[in-house]
Order: C-alpha cells, then structure tokens, then sequence
C-alpha cells in the first residue's frame, strides 16, 4: 500500500509539473502574439557604434565577429550551393573573408551607408574585392 501511495503521489507531481510547463508556453505564446517585438536591421551606423563602443577592437569583439561571420556564411552558402545569387566573389574565401578588412571597408564607407542595413556595404566589399569583375 505504501509502494502504491508514493508511486501515486510521483505520479501527480509529474502531471502538475506538465500542466504547469503547458500553461507557461500557453501564456508565452499569447504573450508574444499580444505584443510582438518589432526587430528591425542594424544600420551601418549602429554596427560601428558598437564597435567604437566596445572595450576591445571591433575585429575582437565576439557578438560583431559573430554578426559578420553569419553574414559571410550566408554570401557562402548562397554563393556555393544556390544559383540564387549571381557570383560576387572568385577569390577564395580564406583570402577574402577578413573581418579586420571588412570592418575598415564598413569605416571607410560609413558616410555612404550610415543609415543603410550593415549588410548592404558588407555586400559591396564582396563586389569591389572579390576578384570576379576585369580591371
């Protein structure tokens, strides 16, 4: 009788526990319907703020390393396994993929694209630098 009571008794808990766990994603999704974050893209100017803002260079900073090493990965994966794009690069990407480049593609051009997305002139390096166009 004991064995039955405590089985009964974890049996219980379990089903409290999942009736919980349903009722809190149940008011996280209405919560997020009810108010939805508005995301917008980061703007050249945002990009180099965050630099400048930083401890560390921006080449060091892991969250922007990260932001153009996704944006890279993407141009690759587009690139490489889509026709979707048409060939903006024909260097290899161990030459052309160098953030510290990139980032002083981004200052040089920051009066240009300041309130473009940050993708935009991360797009642009690829077309002058990539080694696809004839001089």
């Amino acid at each position: 009788m004991y064995c039955s009571n405590k089985l009964l008794f974890y049996f219980n808990y379990v089903n409290l526990e999942i009736l919980a766990m349903r009722t809190f994603l149940s008011a996280l999704a209405c919560l997020t319907l009810v108010c939805p974050i508005n995301v917008t893209a980061l703007t050249t100017d945002e990009f180099l703020r965050a630099c400048e803002a930083g401890p560390k260079t921006c080449v060091d900073h892991p969250v922007l390393r990260a932001y153009l090493g996704g944006a890279m990965d993407l141009l690759a994966t587009l690139d490489e396994k889509t026709p979707y794009l048409a060939k903006i690069y024909c260097k290899s990407p161990e030459e052309l993929f160098q953030i510290a480049d990139i980032v002083d593609y981004l200052h040089r051009h920051r009066r240009a694209y300041g309130s473009e997305n940050a993708m935009l002139p991360v797009v642009r390096y690829f077309e002058e630098f990539g080694g696809c166009k004839t001089p």
